[in-house]
């Protein structure tokens, strides 16, 4: 028989919890903090903020998503200011700015700190008895520390994905295994849309209000006509919840 219940996977990072927010915050942090140990030694901050997102994008295309890539990338990023500007790297320096780099990590951040809505739309789908899969790439031990911060097992049960990369592989693999074309939900074109309409999937597209990160946009690849049919495009989470009787 047909199950007429519907099928929904949910990205974790700046779908549920802002953690863009929080990443930003800490590269803010990390520049003033260079600031004040370097003084006039310190690149305009628009160029610091951009190469300390170079040097993160190059460890994800070589490493991919470790655990200390985001710490590391900051102490990487101050090596190669004081190489331009002809001084010698401080090893309390660079302590300092990896200590202020793992506070991306720091769980107390993301406890109960839900995006406006999320809450109330899980609970709504949780009672329509529709099947919730959280969908998340990332360092496992992070990202699963984020769940249990977040509350978020009384909503997914154990159905926890942590997958180290979104790509069409990771979709058409979990195709197999739905009775009916499941929605994957995120605020990613590159990890969350494209992979898995492309994949034969639905999409519910919520981009964040602010902009999406570096690591986004120099994704450039682009869905057909026919692909963005099967992509929903809201402003908000809680408007699944307005738009569910059409999904």
């Amino acid at each position: 028989m047909f199950n007429l219940k519907k099928s929904f996977f949910i990205d974790l990072d700046d779908t549920i919890t802002p953690t863009g927010y929080r990443y930003s915050q800490v590269v803010c942090e990390f520049c003033y903090y260079l600031y004040e140990q370097l003084d006039r030694n310190a690149p305009f901050v628009y160029d610091l903020v951009l190469l300390q997102q170079e040097t993160d994008l190059k460890l994800i295309k070589k490493y991919g998503f470790f655990k200390t890539r985001f710490p590391h990338s900051f102490v990487l990023t101050y090596r190669e200011v004081c190489k331009r500007a002809g001084l010698s790297p401080k090893k309390e320096v660079e302590k300092k700015v990896k200590e202020i780099g793992k506070k991306v990590y720091d769980m107390s951040y993301y406890k109960k700190n839900f995006i406006e809505g999320v809450e109330e739309t899980l609970e709504f789908l949780v009672s329509k008895q529709d099947s919730l899969t959280l969908l998340t790439m990332g360092d496992k031990e992070i990202q699963l520390g984020k769940v249990r911060a977040l509350g978020l097992e009384k909503y997914f049960q154990n159905n926890l994905l942590v997958v180290p990369e979104k790509i069409q592989a990771t979709y058409k693999k979990l195709l197999k295994e739905q009775e009916n074309t499941p929605y994957m939900i995120g605020d990613s074109f590159r990890s969350d849309i494209v992979p898995s309409v492309k994949s034969g999937w639905n999409a519910i597209y919520i981009p964040m209000p602010g902009g999406t990160w570096s690591y986004d946009k120099k994704f450039k690849q682009e869905l057909t006509k026919e692909e963005w049919d099967r992509v929903i495009k809201l402003r908000n989470f809680k408007e699944i919840k307005e738009k569910y009787d059409i999904l």
